[in-house]
């Protein structure tokens, strides 16, 4: 059985996440990945943030670990589709 990412917030990433994830100027896409980092710092499990936001757990998974690696920022955008985005 494999450890959910430990994700630690600073004061200010915590701020904005709040508001993101409150927001109705913000995309459904950046409010739901900032739930999912919100509640990944109160130390919930996948499972249980899936159950909470009727996502499915590898997508809260998925989205833990980008923040994980990249902070707030990785959560903002979606990665270009395909191996031909560049053009």
């Amino acid at each position: 059985m494999r450890v959910a990412t430990t994700i630690t917030l600073s004061e200010s990433d915590k701020q904005i996440l709040e508001k993101n994830a409150s927001s109705r100027s913000v995309s459904i896409r950046l409010s739901e990945r900032s739930k999912i980092a919100l509640l990944s710092a109160k130390g919930l499990e996948n499972k249980e943030i899936a159950q909470r936001l009727n996502i499915p757990p590898n997508k809260v998974g998925k989205w833990r670990n980008r923040f994980a690696e990249g902070g707030i920022g990785s959560i903002s955008k979606d990665k270009p589709r395909g191996a031909n985005h560049g053009g």
